[in-house]
């Protein structure tokens, strides 16, 4: 299975390489309103609290420093993700 996975993943890369198409991940980030990606989880928070990309659920898609597609991000408090650490 996992190398099924590694040979899909490798796979997308090249054909979206070949369409000028670049996968952005957004694990470990600090999450911000402008970044090109939604929270699914975003209404357990507050505006104010400080928050990183836990997982990226979808990369989002960007052709030509233009995002095509936005990605889908679960978020978390950084604090909470200093501990799990």
């Amino acid at each position: 299975m996992a190398a099924q996975v590694r040979f899909s993943d490798l796979q997308l890369a090249t054909i979206s390489g070949q369409l000028g198409l670049n996968l952005v991940s957004f694990d470990g980030e600090q999450f911000s309103v402008g970044m090109p990606a939604s929270a699914d989880n975003g209404d357990d928070f507050s505006q104010d609290e400080d928050l990183v990309v836990a997982k990226t659920l979808e990369p989002a898609v960007v052709r030509e420093m233009k995002v095509v597609h936005k990605g889908r991000v679960l978020v978390a408090r950084r604090s909470d993700e200093v501990q799990e650490e």
